[in-house]
């Protein structure tokens, strides 16, 4: 069954409607996905950074602490007293043990300011503590003289040391010890510690370290991006854990063992370089080669040295964020379906109101291209594109006609001048070859590798070789020994060097005939460029006679001399007697 035109419009217009609305709906509800997923995860970023700033604050809050601390009349006393050989304060008159009375009630108040402030510590410039107050439950507690320890070798303590007055120093991230051993339950802490130096002579006499713990700051954090499916990790800026949902891959370093989440995702590995300068990574599904989307966001924490942070990473299910957003996906179908009724009916009543004057554009095409006559009238009295088109086939149709004419017209002067062409390039190409073959010397050409390419009859009768056995061989064939060994190393050298040794200089050399016996020629080279390539013709004369005559010439010459010399010497001698025997016999 064929379709009519007007069917097939209907029946495209219909699936052009109903594939774009497709196309379209597939196109925005992938667009829409991907954005609201990264919008989502940037919402989340934001919130980190919010949460973030809190943090950031908090640490700058317990430094500014640590420092308006070193400052106080106490800690200057004890400065004092650690200075001076006597252990005596001889400005204020004070002991070291009245200062550090006096240090304890600041150091007390300054712990139960604030519930993450767990630990105040001063410690001489030797490593060993001299007061040191701690929080131990509900309890602030002075620890006794007796367990105060040094603290030398911990990295903190070796650091601050090294600092100039009025400096601070802000630790790494890790579980608080005691006597080497890691206090149960877990104390997360960082520590802030600055330096104490003597006010005359600015000597190092000790320093000043707050513990401060973290493990409720971070925990804040994860609470407020915490949602049903999300998996919360928090990493220093080493990317080892600080939080994870497996409490045995946190604070690895600690405990002899490395946990660090580029492990677990390699595409976070440049994330953690130190140079790297991004605050948030997005890791799409792709990328990671999960069902799951990646972000990680910077905190930096450390006033002192930005480039140092904590990452805090959100690790979804891409399906669990675009479900959150399924409202927005049922509008937009219920919206595309609303559209896409009314826009197939408007398809219809197109598609008819367009097919039934291209029938009858079609029904005369079909007349003229079988060159008969023309019933159906033209629908040239509209005004749209189907009247242009009328119009214009008329025309063309006219056009067409007078071409045809003009077309035959030409064809057969075409023909003629083909004809009378081919037998003038025939008639030249007989000349030419007429004139070549009768030339008495030989011609070959050959090409840039030495290759002959074509030669003439002279070549067959001086060489004894037929055109089909030298064309397509190397000319070294012609050339007797050493010469044909010789022949492409000179003239691979001239292509190379462009030194002209023989080209455009007539020599006498020696060729080779197909018999094997050897014979001189006269040999004239030329070079042409055809199409860039080289192209060498050489011009070939035997000599053999020419030879044979010079050499009986020579003989002849040789002979004549040798007899006119012999006479000549005795005519010379006689003379010379004469000469001689005359004037004797007339002096005489």
């Amino acid at each position: 069954m064929r379709l009519s035109i007007a069917h097939k419009l209907i029946i495209l217009s219909v699936l052009l409607v109903a594939v774009t609305a497709g196309v379209v709906s597939q196109a925005f509800y992938s667009r829409t996905s991907e954005y609201l997923a990264e919008h989502a995860l940037n919402d989340l970023s934001r919130e980190v950074e919010v949460q973030g700033e809190v943090f950031r604050e908090h640490i700058e809050d317990q430094l500014k602490k640590v420092l308006i601390t070193s400052n106080s009349p106490p800690i200057q006393g004890i400065t004092r007293v650690l200075q001076n050989e006597r252990h005596y304060d001889v400005i204020e008159g004070s002991s070291l043990q009245q200062w550090t009375q006096r240090l304890e009630k600041i150091f007390h108040a300054t712990i139960a300011a604030e519930s993450d402030n767990l630990q105040l510590r001063l410690i001489d410039a030797k490593g060993q503590e001299v007061l040191n107050v701690v929080r131990r439950g509900d309890q602030i507690l002075m620890v006794p003289p007796a367990e105060l320890q040094n603290k030398l070798d911990r990295p903190y303590v070796q650091k601050t040391l090294k600092l100039a007055q009025g400096e601070a120093y802000i630790s790494e991230l890790n579980l608080n010890r005691e006597h080497g051993q890691i206090i149960e339950p877990w104390q997360e802490v960082l520590r802030v510690a600055t330096p104490l130096y003597a006010d005359e002579d600015r000597v190092l006499v000790g320093m000043l370290v707050l513990n401060v713990g973290v493990g409720h700051a971070l925990r804040k954090i994860q609470e407020a991006v915490h949602s049903t499916g999300r998996e919360i990790a928090i990493t220093n800026d080493h990317g080892s854990y600080l939080l994870h949902k497996d409490r045995t891959r946190t604070y690895g370093f600690d405990l002899g063992k490395h946990y660090r989440a580029q492990e677990d995702v390699p595409q976070l590995a440049p994330f953690f370089l130190p140079d790297n300068t991004q605050s948030t990574l997005l890791l799409k599904p792709e990328q990671t080669g999960s069902e799951n989307v990646v972000v990680y966001t910077k905190i930096p924490f450390d006033p002192l040295h930005p480039e140092r942070f904590v990452a805090v990473g959100v690790s979804q299910s891409y399906a669990g964020i675009i479900a959150e957003q399924s409202g927005i996906f049922r509008e937009t179908l219920i919206l595309s379906l609303g559209l896409l009724v009314p826009a197939i009916v408007m398809a219809v009543w197109l598609s008819i109101r367009l097919a039934k004057p291209i029938q009858s554009i079609t029904a005369v095409v079909r007349d003229f291209s079988h060159e008969q006559a023309m019933p159906v009238v033209l629908p040239v009295d509209r005004h749209d594109e189907i009247g242009t088109l009328a119009r214009a086939f008329g025309e063309m149709a006219s056009q067409v006609q007078e071409a045809q004419i003009a077309l035959r017209k030409a064809n057969r002067e075409l023909e003629a001048r083909v004809v009378e062409r081919t037998q003038a390039l025939q008639e030249s190409e007989a000349h030419q070859r007429a004139i070549v073959d009768n030339i008495v010397d030989g011609l070959i050409t050959i090409d840039e590798k030495g290759i002959v390419q074509s030669v003439n009859q002279a070549v067959e009768i001086i060489f004894g070789y037929g055109p089909d056995e030298v064309i397509g061989s190397n000319i070294n064939i012609l050339m007797p020994e050493p010469y044909c060994n010789e022949h492409d190393g000179y003239l691979k050298s001239y292509l190379q060097t462009g030194e002209k040794k023989v080209i455009g200089i007539g020599r006498e050399v020696e060729g080779a005939r197909k018999d094997g016996s050897t014979f001189p020629l006269e040999l004239a080279v030329s070079e042409v460029n055809v199409n860039d390539k080289k192209i060498f013709s050489g011009l070939v004369r035997d000599i053999t006679e020419r030879k044979r005559v010079e050499k009986l010439k020579n003989e002849f010459i040789s002979t004549v001399s040798h007899e006119l010399r012999t006479p000549l010497t005795s005519i010379r001698g006689s003379l010379g007697l004469i000469s001689g025997g005359g004037s004797g016999g007339f002096s005489g």
